[in-house]
């Protein structure tokens, strides 16, 4: 056996099964609607018409700000992944290779998929619940803390909010939340009384297939869907008084690793981002940095000089934890990641906000995914010294997903983010 893929019809079969494997990617893909077909998700030949997609809907069809001047939308993430494979593996009798392969590939695909798109639709939500809506007041963004006893009360603000929204359709919405927070839900059911009590002790209000999948009828709190998942985002925001001094350094520990940043006015070593002559400046170094947005190679400087790419292995703990940064303002900007995150700054230009949980709601299909049908790549090349060592044989697989995360305007309101601690 010469290659991994035998035959080319061998190899369309594995591309055809791994992208059949990323349309109903959990957990995500379950609350969305999943496009694959209509192109002008991906290259609308019409133009992006940003103001019709800002209006009401009665005024949509009357929107006449469509141009050639824009003709495509880009591909906002690309989802990749990569496996060694060794002749000695080939060799073996009775192992089908290729599909042992499309399982691992399609994993680490779809769940890339689904961090893009859930961020996305955090980002995006029309509505924020927070400490201080919950309260009745105007939002500040003030995480709200979950306790055993406050459960109802979030839920039933999610149920106002969405109701407001008109977000109740043929489906029950949903609520997207960690184990974490679902915790203080299942401790609160267990004592509210005979009927939620019994409830939640007999068949468990969380009852998930594999932890991932709603199970229609045996998963609902407070008229919500629930579905408990450990990809969710976590995120602080970092405030900004003035730009940062050299030396200064961004601690970023997700999991068990920490990354370092540091400021430097002129980027010369793996983790420095740019001093800026203001804060709006270094922020925006900063967040080039986290989210390597011109593609550099590991420990070089970008071609705009604003900084220095991780080492290999630091870029690596990143993309393990999706580790993305935006600037929010000229004074602020957000870390966010799918593990446990702690951020901390050892400048004094920089105060650190709380640190997050965030919990999702909304009416199902309020988000698109658009996953191009031919969108799928997979490459085979021999294996590099490099990358096996002097002596050592097989090939190198790479396969990638072009895919993203579409809010329409229109539904943004159909979706609120709650951010806890």
């Amino acid at each position: 056996m010469s290659n991994i893929f035998a035959t080319d019809v061998q190899k369309q079969f594995y591309m055809e099964g791994l992208q059949d494997n990323l349309r109903d990617s959990v957990p995500m893909l379950l609350v969305s609607e999943v496009e694959t077909e209509n192109a002008e998700y991906i290259v609308n030949r019409y133009g992006a018409d940003v103001d019709a997609q800002s209006t009401k809907n009665s005024l949509y069809r009357r929107a006449t700000g469509f141009s050639y001047s824009a003709d495509k939308k880009s591909i906002d993430e690309i989802a990749t992944a990569t496996d060694v494979i060794l002749y000695q593996e080939l060799m073996r009798e009775g192992f089908d290779i290729v599909a042992d392969r499309q399982d691992k590939h399609a994993y680490a695909l779809r769940k890339a998929i689904h961090r893009h798109s859930v961020n996305t639709a955090v980002q995006s939500a029309g509505s924020t619940l927070d400490n201080e809506v919950l309260a009745g007041n105007t939002s500040a963004g003030t995480p709200i803390t979950l306790t055993s006893s406050n459960p109802d009360e979030v839920t039933a603000a999610i149920v106002q909010i969405l109701q407001e929204e008109n977000a109740y359709g043929e489906q029950t919405p949903f609520v997207m939340m960690t184990p974490r927070q679902a915790k203080f839900f299942n401790v609160f059911a267990q004592g509210a009384g005979f009927s939620v009590a019994d409830r939640a002790l007999t068949n468990s209000i969380f009852t998930v297939a594999g932890g991932t999948r709603v199970v229609r009828g045996a998963q609902n709190f407070g008229g919500l869907d629930v579905i408990v998942t450990n990809e969710m985002p976590r995120a602080v925001v970092l405030t900004f008084a003035d730009e940062t001094d050299e030396t200064d350094t961004i601690v970023i520990k997700v999991g068990a690793d920490t990354v370092t940043l540091t400021c430097d006015a002129s980027p010369d070593g793996a983790g420095d981002y740019d001093q800026g002559a203001s804060a709006a400046e270094t922020i925006e170094a900063a967040v080039a940095l986290i989210n390597n947005s011109e593609g550099t190679l590991a420990s070089t400087i970008s071609a705009t000089g604003e900084y220095y790419e991780l080492s290999a292995a630091n870029r690596a703990i990143f993309d393990r934890a999706y580790v993305r940064a935006r600037k929010l303002s000229s004074t602020t900007m957000e870390i966010t990641a799918f593990e446990k995150l702690v951020v901390t700054e050892t400048g004094d230009e920089v105060t650190v906000g709380t640190h997050k949980e965030y919990m999702l709601a909304g009416a199902y299909n309020a988000v698109t995914v658009a996953l191009p049908t031919k969108g799928m790549r997979s490459d085979e090349k021999p294996l590099a010294a490099a990358v096996g060592g002097t002596g050592t044989h097989g090939f190198e697989l790479t396969t990638l997903q072009m895919h993203d995360a579409v809010v329409w305007t229109n539904n943004a309101g159909k979706l609120v983010a709650v951010p806890c601690v």
